[in-house]
């Protein structure tokens, strides 16, 4: 194997060797086929260590002269003394490979260009040992390793094996055929004073080169420009290069006073980046990118171009359609912000100095989060149940399939995929609460604010026929029964203990009342009073009833400050109390039914009109009227109460 001899000059020459191998072709052929470290043992070329060879020797053995690292596809990196003496049509380079004997013509790549650092000077010592290769092709499936680009280091001591093929015995004489992994110690590093690194290993400097060595391993000829490195972090197994091997004691390997020296890398690293970036052509398309769908997200991810066109300094940018995107350096990254329930689909390329490369699409996915919580349920208890309903959650996370669950305290439950179910088995006289969750293909929302407490009980009032009471003035009434129904509810006492007056007409403040107690007779639940804008209720016996109603939303007043307690109710109000007393029940939205009324149009109690008519709860006063503005006499308000009870309990 032909070698290369690099002699230091001045007044250092007589102590220092290059660790390239001695030009001495006529020693090279006796020796056996092979060059490495001292101290270390045959190890696995990692994917990353390259071998520099001389082109015009065919037998790898005797053409290996210095070593290198793969840091793109395209670039080694070395030391300046392994190339200062040729030209790139010179020589050759193999990547990866363990064996020396097993390099073959084909794994012998060719040097399209060298750069050499402008701090180099040859044959010196103490300058930038550094030079990179372009190679006339891209080396794939090699992993590159990273490069050190933190000025503190190496700390001190911090382990860095080295690797090559240089002599394995400090008299250098012994070459093996496998590629040697030696651990040695960075004994010195850019914090080390000036004093203390030439009494180490003649540095000069101690931020530009460390001194490396161990009791019995060190490096040697034929290790110049080898890689020494180490964790990124301790137990990380992600690689970088600490520095590359440079120089050593010229009288032997394993010098009993002065150890090896390296060239640092992070000092440089600009210069080999942008030396990169000067040569570098445009990325191949990143790898089999991949997406995940999340909660108004997607994380996209991928593997690194096949070729990163001789620029290992690679951007990539995700762009989303509809939307979303993202820049980094990683191969993957998380773009917020996405609409659940639409679906996207991304492209991924990459960038250096050379441009940017073909791109790479992922599948299509589409984003889901859970769904918010549903309306407050609303409860109508019966005998041992309860038939709850509630309103949809304002998202449903991107997924249209929800289903419900009613969950009760103490106990109780139900699941649907409509807005309201029956629970039965509860205990009669028992206060029960329920809460309703949301469940989408992606799980379990939160669940609802729970609904007022419901007291089942064992019978609620069967008002379809005859109900008896204690009024004498009702019995030629045409709602006779239906007074009966709403006395048996306690929703009206009467005008006395034996008088309904079913002819009188109803007050706002006894409709209030009447409303009130019928939504605590069929929820069972108390009405609480709130506080109201109404100045003109102070003095009247239905107070709390309008507080009652105002703050279930069944009325607003009759401007910002009045409710009117004694005015009396119109047909047209009586069907907004009544519509909106049915929707705080129930849940339902009662939306308008078309009706035979030709004098309702205009009116904004239309749809109320419109949907008490639907429920069965009017039929009008004519078969084409409805009279909105007559005022509804207490008979009538009873037969409409008892229709509204009827259909809410059935």
């Amino acid at each position: 194997m032909l070698a290369l001899q690099k002699l230091a000059t001045g007044a250092l020459a007589a102590l220092l060797m290059f660790s390239g191998l001695a030009i001495a072709p006529a020693a090279a052929e006796e020796r056996p086929l092979t060059p490495s470290v001292v101290g270390g043992e045959s190890s696995e070329n990692p994917g990353f260590v390259a071998a520099l060879l001389i082109k015009a020797q065919p037998d790898a053995g005797l053409a290996q002269f210095c070593g290198g690292t793969l840091i793109s596809s395209t670039i080694v990196l070395t030391a300046a003394h392994c190339v200062d003496w040729t030209v790139a049509a010179d020589i050759d380079v193999a990547i990866g490979e363990t064996l020396l004997s097993s390099i073959t013509p084909a794994d012998r790549l060719e040097v399209a260009e060298i750069a050499i650092h402008s701090g180099w000077v040859t044959g010196g010592i103490v300058e930038t040992d550094l030079a990179l290769l372009r190679l006339s092709t891209p080396v794939l499936g090699a992993p590159p390793i990273q490069l050190e680009d933190n000025t503190t280091e190496p700390t001190v001591p911090r382990q860095l094996p080295a690797v090559c093929w240089g002599y394995v015995d400090p008299d250098r004489t012994v070459l093996l055929d496998s590629m040697q992994m030696a651990p040695v110690w960075a004994v010195s590093g850019p914090a080390t004073s000036p004093a203390e690194g030439a009494a180490l290993c003649l540095l000069v400097d101690p931020v530009d080169d460390f001194c490396i060595g161990g009791l019995s391993t060190g490096t040697c000829q034929g290790d110049s420009g080898g890689p020494i490195f180490g964790e990124t972090l301790v137990g990380s197994g992600i690689l970088e290069v600490v520095g590359v091997v440079s120089f050593g004691p010229a009288s032997r390997c394993l010098h009993p006073t002065l150890y090896d020296a390296a060239q640092s890398i992070a000092p440089y690293k600009s210069w080999i980046d942008s030396t990169m970036a000067g040569w570098a052509v445009a990325p191949s398309a990143p790898l089999t990118p991949a997406v995940m769908a999340g909660d108004g997200s997607a994380s996209v991810s991928w593997t690194a171009p096949t070729s990163d066109g001789g620029d290992r300094n690679l951007t990539y940018d995700v762009t989303g359609s509809p939307g979303g995107t993202c820049t980094t350096t990683s191969t993957s990254c998380v773009i917020p912000g996405l609409t659940n329930g639409v679906a996207y689909s991304f492209a991924v390329t990459a960038t250096n100095g050379g441009g940017t490369g073909p791109t790479a699409s992922t599948d299509t996915v589409t984003p889901l989060g859970l769904p918010t919580a549903p309306g407050t349920p609303t409860v109508v208890r019966g005998d041992a149940t309860a038939t709850l309903s509630w309103s949809a959650p304002a998202s449903n996370g991107g997924d249209p399939a929800l289903s419900y669950t009613v969950t009760g305290i103490p106990g109780g439950s139900c699941t649907t995929i409509t807005f309201s179910c029956e629970i039965t088995g509860l205990t009669n006289g028992v206060e029960h609460t329920f809460s309703v969750t949301a469940t989408n293909s992606v799980g379990s929302g939160t669940g609802s604010a729970s609904s007022a407490g419901a007291v089942p009980v064992a019978v609620l009032l069967d008002c379809s026929g005859t109900v008896a009471h204690d009024f004498t003035d009702v019995g030629l009434s045409f709602a006779t029964n239906d007074i009966g129904c709403i006395f048996a509810l306690e929703v009206t006492t009467g005008t006395s203990p034996t008088t309904y007056t079913p002819s009188d007409f109803v007050t706002r403040e006894q409709m209030a009342a009447f409303i009130a107690r019928l939504y605590r007779t069929i929820t069972g639940n108390e009405c609480g009073t709130v506080a109201t804008p109404f100045t003109d209720i102070a003095d009247s016996f239905a107070a709390a009833d309008i507080s009652c109603i105002y703050g279930l939303g069944v009325t607003t007043g009759t401007s910002d400050t009045a409710y009117s307690p004694g005015d009396r109710v119109t047909r047209a109000e009586m069907a907004a109390f009544l519509a909106r007393l049915y929707r705080t029940i129930t849940g339902n939205s009662c939306d308008s039914t078309d009706t035979p009324f030709t004098d309702i149009g205009g009116l904004s109690a239309a749809a109320d009109i419109g949907c008490i008519f639907g429920l069965g709860v009017t039929t009008g006063t004519s078969p084409t009227t409805y009279a909105p503005d007559d005022h509804v006499t207490r008979e009538q308000m009873a037969a409409f109460i008892a229709r509204l009870y009827r259909t809410i309990t059935s």
